[in-house]
């Protein structure tokens, strides 16, 4: 009798197992624990009269990090302006007419873009022959960082594109002049070394 009470209490024993077992598979759903997560941060636009420039938000401070001044955000927007500045007006050939005027307008101040306009009505004098640049920028270094003004020694690397000779490679440095007007930066002036 030992061996059919025990035999019955194994199957009841395993019996019990698979019911749990199909319970867990079939109808057992774990409630979902809610963690908190803060999305990445959105880049807010602020539009001025003529361009418009994106403000990365700063990131909540972790433990010993803090977040970057607001110099350090006025640097790196005038490092860019210059950076983006050097290398539209570095690249042009002299067959584009003044098409890359249009890009170059939303970069610089209304003074310079009077300047600028005449300097680039002076490159395409032979439509010919092309003739052009390209310009990648290779580094930068800030001479002056104040709340309304900016100057830049930017080192490019340029190529130059003729048609009787090859292209040819060198490093030139341009010094980029910039003024704040409102929240934006733009450049005031261009002079290659």
């Amino acid at each position: 009798m030992n061996k059919k009470i025990f035999g019955l209490i194994l199957i009841f024993i395993s019996l019990v197992i698979a019911l749990v077992i199909l319970y867990l598979i079939f109808f057992y759903q774990p409630a979902t624990q809610t963690t908190t997560t803060t999305p990445p941060p959105t880049p807010v636009a602020t539009q001025t009269t003529e361009v418009v420039e994106v403000i990365p938000t700063p990131k909540a401070p972790t433990g010993d990090v803090q977040p970057a001044s607001t110099n350090e955000v006025s640097e790196e927007s005038s490092r860019q302006v210059a950076i983006n500045f050097t290398q539209r007006y570095g690249t042009y050939s002299n067959q584009s007419d003044l098409s890359r005027l249009n890009d170059l307008k939303f970069f610089v101040s209304p003074d310079y873009l009077q300047r600028l306009t005449q300097q680039l009505k002076d490159v395409n004098e032979n439509y010919e022959v092309y003739s052009g640049f390209t310009t990648r920028v290779i580094s930068e270094r800030n001479l002056i960082a104040e709340d309304s003004r900016a100057v830049f020694i930017v080192t490019t690397k340029r190529t130059e594109i003729k048609p009787d000779a090859e292209a040819r490679e060198f490093n030139q440095d341009i010094k980029i002049s910039l003024i704040k007007t409102g929240k934006a930066w733009r450049v005031d002036d261009a002079n290659w070394q």
